[in-house]
């Protein structure tokens, strides 16, 4: 069979440096006729180079193969370094032994997906870990879990959040962004934040009280964390794209949440304005003023509209009062909304590229030394990325 012949290495030199080679064994599966055996070989590359599916993926003809491998582009964990400081956790959840009709091999994974499909939809969580835990190497075998994670949260929404959670702690080395994508999952739910509707807000207080069940027993430090990350991305979801900005879920919302609203009203201020147009004093009284008007609208959101989360520009050395900040970070917040406001749209205009820094070092002026000191660590972490301006 050829791709045997592919993957044997005959036809490349064995001092070719690693990357000539990878690039050699994708160019000659992009020349395979289409057929089993280029989707046997397609598989199997991206199974050892998941990588590579951003260049491979653009030169597919067949659909469902092209559809599988733009899937595993959408994965960039599979090929990034894991943080080293994650928390480990154990899973209390027991494998069950399952028989399965797959065969091994390059299609092993893909039969086993599929059953884990069913299992999902059946609830069938332990033989979900069974499954998964027969795949021998880590990566993808955390990778089953990750997406195992994944569909029971959006199959049941927040009644499966706690079973993905279990099975994101046996999804190392990827336990901690797979938490996260359960939160993202949970906050996309979001309704536009025009809505004047707390009803419309229900699948979020149904999404907080799964995280509070899942964690208060296991870990109340995550617990708050989980609970303040789904709130700051749910409302950044809530504002991605709408148009007038307005103080609408003030009006639904607990009080407790403003910070993350005006994180949320900031942003989406400066993404309408160019942050050129006014100085630091201006943008506050802009802020206070869309935080005055009112939509009264539907809580349908446009979902044309994606949520990105922020750049992270926190720093850990930070000691004071601090919240997440859309999503992926955090800022530090007063309880004064004014000051509020401000260090909130400085936290914007950083991550607005190019980042107007005149504005960032206004902020180092203002007498208030919350203000200040927010300014001073985004122009630090800026100069210190200089050249890969984040989003």
């Amino acid at each position: 069979m050829i791709w045997i012949w592919l993957f044997g290495g005959c036809s490349i030199g064995e001092n070719e440096d690693a990357s000539v080679r990878t690039k050699s064994r994708r160019l000659q599966i992009q020349d395979l006729p289409s057929g089993e055996e280029k989707r046997i070989a397609v598989l199997q590359f991206l199974q050892e180079h998941p990588e590579e599916a951003q260049n491979l993926c653009p030169t597919l003809q067949n659909a469902d193969l092209k559809a599988q491998c733009e899937k595993i582009r959408g994965r960039p964990h599979l090929w990034s370094e894991p943080r080293s400081n994650q928390v480990d956790r154990k899973t209390d959840l027991e494998s069950k032994s399952t028989t399965t009709t797959c065969e091994r091999g390059p299609l092993y994974q893909n039969c086993i997906e599929e059953a884990v499909d069913q299992a999902v939809r059946r609830g069938q969580i332990s033989t979900i870990l069974g499954l998964c835990q027969s795949i021998e190497q880590e990566k993808w075998r955390a990778e089953c879990l990750f997406n195992a994670a994944e569909k029971t949260t959006l199959h049941r929404g927040s009644h499966g959040y706690a079973e993905g959670v279990e099975l994101c702690f046996s999804a190392k080395p990827f336990s901690e962004n797979c938490q996260n994508h359960l939160l993202m999952l949970l906050a996309q739910r979001a309704p536009s934040a025009h809505s004047a509707n707390q009803e419309d807000w229900k699948p979020i207080f149904s999404a907080e009280n799964a995280v509070t069940a899942a964690w208060s027993w296991r870990d109340p430090t995550e617990k708050q964390r989980a609970k303040e990350r789904l709130w700051s991305e749910a409302l950044g979801f809530a504002y991605t794209g709408v148009k007038p900005v307005t103080g609408d879920p003030l009006d639904v919302l607990p009080s407790d949440l403003k910070p993350h609203i005006h994180s949320a009203i900031a942003r989406r201020l400066i993404r309408i304005h160019s942050a050129r147009s006014y100085k630091l004093s201006t943008w506050v009284e802009l802020a206070e003023n869309s935080l005055q008007e009112r939509q009264n609208g539907q809580g349908k959101r446009n979902s044309e509209h994606k949520f990105i989360a922020a750049a992270d520009l926190w720093s850990e050395t930070e000691d004071l009062a601090n919240v997440a900040y859309m999503a992926t970070s955090r800022r530090l917040w007063s309880e004064d909304s004014r000051i509020d406001l401000h260090i909130a749209i400085l936290e914007a205009v950083a991550r607005q590229p190019p980042a107007h820094l005149p504005l960032l070092e206004e902020g180092l002026q203002h007498a208030n030394p919350l203000v200040r000191k927010t300014a001073q660590r985004l122009l630090s972490k800026l100069k210190m990325d200089e050249g890969q301006m984040p989003n």
